[in-house]
């Protein structure tokens, strides 16, 4: 068991003599010794002060290792790599292409520290994933990156810079455009104006005709 850090041994002796200082409270409470109270819960006040001022500073380090996406992800064949990110690996570029020079990447604290291909390939994986594979620890852990925050804030970011390409790719089309849609397509898909990659999207609810 790793040895307590003597800011962790404070710690733990503030809060377990928390409980006997609300004992004497409630004691001077009965004997109507205000001055007593007054002056525990003072001291109560103080101690939980500086166990609030420092906790956070109380990290537990997690091992994660850069090897996989430095030596690994990079070197991974056409198969493995779609496996893993979902998409080719010149589709994998072309998307990177897209959004590299976004400004969301060059903003203060923007995670500089990884480069915009590992943040992209962060938010494939993590969409193409679910179930167990789904969970924030083991991607974090895979990808050799914090835990919850940093993946919320990569996610976060790809998905804005993603976001802003849209209306370049995906639009609806004019009242002409949908007509010729519905014509051509009426054999396969009835009435249907738009799909994309033929990919299926499950539904809250059937939709209905209009």
């Amino acid at each position: 068991m790793p040895k307590k850090s003597e800011k962790e041994n404070i710690i733990e002796y503030l809060l377990e003599n928390a409980s006997d200082k609300i004992m004497l409270i409630e004691s001077d409470a009965e004997s109507e010794n205000e001055d007593g109270v007054d002056e525990i819960l003072v001291e109560l006040y103080e101690e939980l002060l500086f166990v609030l001022a420092v906790r956070r500073g109380l990290t537990i380090t997690v091992p994660k290792s850069i090897d996989w996406r430095e030596n690994i992800l990079s070197t991974l064949d056409s198969d493995r790599f779609r496996q893993m990110l979902r998409m080719e690996r010149h589709q994998f570029d072309l998307l990177l292409s897209l959004i590299s020079d976004d400004e969301e990447f060059q903003k203060p604290h923007a995670c500089k520290q990884f480069s915009i291909g590992l943040q992209l390939a962060i938010v494939l994986y993590r969409l193409g994933s679910s179930g167990e594979n789904a969970s924030v620890r083991k991607i974090a852990t895979t990808f050799g990156v914090g835990d919850g925050g940093t993946l919320r804030k990569i996610t976060n970011r790809v998905f804005r810079a993603l976001i802003k390409q849209l209306p370049k790719y995906i639009f609806w089309p004019n009242n002409e455009e949908r007509k010729k849609i519905v014509a051509e397509t009426y054999h396969e898909l009835p009435l249907c104006i738009v799909y994309i990659d033929g990919t299926e999207i499950k539904l809250a609810e059937a939709p209905h005709n209009c």
